[in-house]
Parts: structure tokens; C-alpha cells; sequence
């Protein structure tokens, strides 16, 4: 118990050491759209079906399975949730470019939030959700709630 305390601990002191250490960003900024939206635009094979898989792959932690799991798959266009870019939990990587890269794919990721504690040499760290696509991808944006009761949220995410 006292080792799960220490880990506790120390996690939650380099949250509070990243906001004075990591730069912090606007909305905007965590939002804004990346990505490689017509990198592969050249010729498709088109299915007689279009397979789509959406994921919450938990920061892409476990990138070698995640990917292992999405070759076998095989899917034309995948929706991600929970995708890192720049943390130090996933090697610093931009999850969804190195995905799309290693699957030939296209792609898109927004942030959702910046993850303070994470960054490293003032390169910000942020989580968010990415598409990648057999096909390109066109007009893609952020639609952030406007309701969302941001203090239950914060306060207890078991509340109902």
C-alpha cells in the first residue's frame, strides 16, 4: 500500500510541477485540427463494404498491441479516442501520425485537453481524439460541447 501511496504521490507532484514548467495553451490551440488529412491520395481499392472501427485506446500506452490489433483489423476508416501527442506515458510520440504511418493511412487528431505534466522541452503535451482514413479526409474540425456541466465533471465523474 505504501508503494501504490508514493506512486500516487509522485504523479501528482509532477502534475503540479508541469503548471509552472509546461506552457500552458489556449482553447485554440488544444483544438486545432493536425495532421496528414490527403497524404495517400493516390489510387483505392474500394470494398464492397466500409469497415469502420472506433477505439478508446487509453493513450496509446500499449502502442505495439494497439497497432498489432488495427493491422489485423484491417479497417478503412478507424476513430480514436484518448490519443496522445507528446506525453511522456506514451515515449513522447504523436500517436495517431505514428499509427497512420504504420498502417498507410491518412490522418486527423484535435486535442480534448492538455495534459499538464506531460510535456517535455516545452513541447506541450495534449490528449484528444483522432480519424484515420484509407481515403482522404475533408473539412475536419473540433465541436465542442457548449453545456457541459464542466463542475460535476470535475468535482466526481461517478456522479450521476
Amino acid at each position: 500500500m505504501g508503494k501504490l501511496c508514493l506512486a500516487v504521490g509522485f504523479a501528482g507532484a509532477l502534475r503540479l510541477v508541469g503548471f509552472v514548467t509546461d506552457p500552458l495553451l489556449s482553447r485554440e490551440e488544444i483544438h486545432r485540427v493536425v495532421g496528414e488529412p490527403s497524404r495517400l491520395a493516390g489510387s483505392l481499392q474500394v470494398r464492397h463494404d466500409l469497415k469502420l472501427i472506433t477505439w478508446n485506446i487509453e493513450q496509446g500506452q500499449a502502442y505495439e498491441s494497439v497497432l498489432e490489433v488495427l493491422k489485423r483489423l484491417d479497417a478503412d476508416v478507424l476513430l480514436l479516442q484518448e490519443v496522445d501527442r507528446d506525453c511522456r506515458r506514451t515515449q513522447y510520440r504523436d500517436v495517431a501520425r505514428d499509427l497512420a504511418t504504420a498502417l498507410g493511412m491518412n490522418w486527423v487528431s484535435a486535442g480534448e485537453f492538455q495534459e499538464i505534466g506531460e510535456a517535455r522541452d516545452g513541447k506541450p503535451a495534449v490528449t484528444g481524439q483522432a480519424i484515420l482514413s484509407r481515403f482522404p479526409i475533408e473539412h475536419a474540425e473540433v465541436l465542442r460541447f457548449s453545456a457541459q456541466d464542466r463542475w460535476r465533471w470535475s468535482i466526481s465523474p461517478l456522479r450521476t
